[in-house]
């Protein structure tokens, strides 16, 4: 009788642990799910206007001829003058190409940050600027001081492609850029983890998700050249 009574009590625990254990389970799982649809949610409207953007400059840079206006439109060619002992100062400088580019943006209005510079000593300096914006060329006549540069702005539609591919934007924007895609990133596993908390719709969404990972290797492997 002792015996019988001992057995019951030890089950009653076995089944109080297993339910306890349940409960614990349940509520991790329901909390973890909530959390999910928190961070999925607030994510993604913080980076909706991203996604909107990166998406719709990426079907421009894929379709450029969709728009006439695309084409980079290039002011004509400007004048003026420099000061011969001033370039004779800035000649006098260890990296004289660096230097003539910061002496030309301080006096002239153009576009884009310093790319490349071909310097002849007494006599002439070549000096490229690219920005997304625009790009601007210099010639400097180390001679006599006159100068000879084109500014060439980009329109609208360059200027997405040129902040979508990072071009010469800057560091700023190329932060903006790895920022962004760690972000879709985070999105895209929260949702993708979602799937796991909906049991009645988690075959379907397994079978969709291998379809479309068995459709992208398709596209790479017969029609990607």
């Amino acid at each position: 009788m002792t015996t019988s009574r001992t057995e019951m009590l030890v089950q009653e625990k076995i089944v109080g642990a297993k339910g306890s254990g349940n409960r614990h389970s349940r509520k991790l799982k329901s909390k973890t799910q909530k959390y999910c649809r928190m961070l999925h949610a607030y994510l993604s409207a913080f980076a909706f206007l991203i996604l909107m953007f990166f998406a719709a400059s990426g079907l421009l840079l894929n379709h450029p001829e969709w728009f006439a206006e695309g084409v980079i439109s290039e002011d004509q060619a400007r004048e003026a003058n420099f000061s011969i002992e001033a370039l004779s100062d800035v000649a006098s400088i260890n990296d004289e190409g660096v230097a003539f580019a910061k002496f030309a943006q301080e006096r002239l209005p153009l576009l884009g940050d310093f790319h490349s510079a071909e310097v002849f000593p007494e006599e002439e300096a070549f000096l490229k600027f690219s920005g997304s914006k625009g790009n601007s060329n210099v010639v400097i006549d180390l001679v006599n001081g006159e100068v000879e540069y084109e500014v060439t702005k980009a329109s609208l539609v360059e200027i997405m492609h040129n902040l979508h591919r990072g071009k010469d934007s800057g560091a700023v924007w190329s932060r903006v850029i790895d920022v962004s895609a760690i972000l879709i990133l985070v999105i895209s596993l929260f949702g993708f983890s979602l799937m796991f908390f909906i049991k009645f719709r988690l075959a379907k969404s397994m079978v969709i998700f291998g379809t479309s990972v068995v459709f992208f290797a398709i596209i790479y492997a017969f029609f990607v050249t």
